[in-house]
């Protein structure tokens, strides 16, 4: 059982390849994917081919990043994307913020950082004029475009009222 359970997590990318030797004697199912999470003594080597690829923490890195804010957190529980248990969205801003606190890891490896790609597309994004613009601006542009409408109305029934007393 114990080497499929391991051959599971590799295929998943969730632990490194090679026979991880358990500290300790699994007693339950739960208990032995829990002794292949453990912290192992891993190699002093800093050489990029021996250093694993680590999906969640580039996962949990770009969620800290996407949901940092209340804002961000409530718009993507209004989108349906995000189900959180908080008690407020700032809680649950504030749980996504320190969700990889001093957890270190290169962003811009697209080895160890499978999400580079739509994360720098969410960063031009963010940065792009006219998205700024229409996004962060849009309920003053409503505001300025209903306001038109109503002078826009207004000079028709007042010109409207002045022919009829006239004519």
């Amino acid at each position: 059982m114990a080497t499929y359970i391991q051959s599971l997590l590799h295929a998943q990318l969730y632990i490194s390849q090679g026979k991880q030797r358990l500290m300790e004697q699994p007693w339950h199912l739960l208990h032995l994917v829990h002794e292949y999470f453990r912290p192992a003594n891993l190699p002093k080597s800093t050489d990029p081919q021996q250093m694993p690829k680590r999906p969640v923490t580039a996962y949990c890195i770009f969620m800290s990043q996407v949901a940092c804010t209340v804002e961000d957190v409530r718009l993507l529980v209004d989108a349906k994307i995000v189900q959180h248990f908080e008690g407020s969205d700032e809680h649950a801003a504030q749980g996504f913020a320190d969700l990889c606190k001093g957890v270190v890891m290169d962003v811009d490896n697209i080895d160890r950082n499978y999400l580079k790609p739509i994360w720098h597309d969410l960063e031009k994004r963010h940065k792009s004029r006219a998205h700024n613009f229409w996004g962060g601006h849009s309920q003053r542009v409503a505001i300025a475009l209903a306001l038109l409408v109503v002078v826009v109305l207004l000079a028709c029934v007042v010109t409207q009222t002045f022919y009829v007393i006239i004519g």
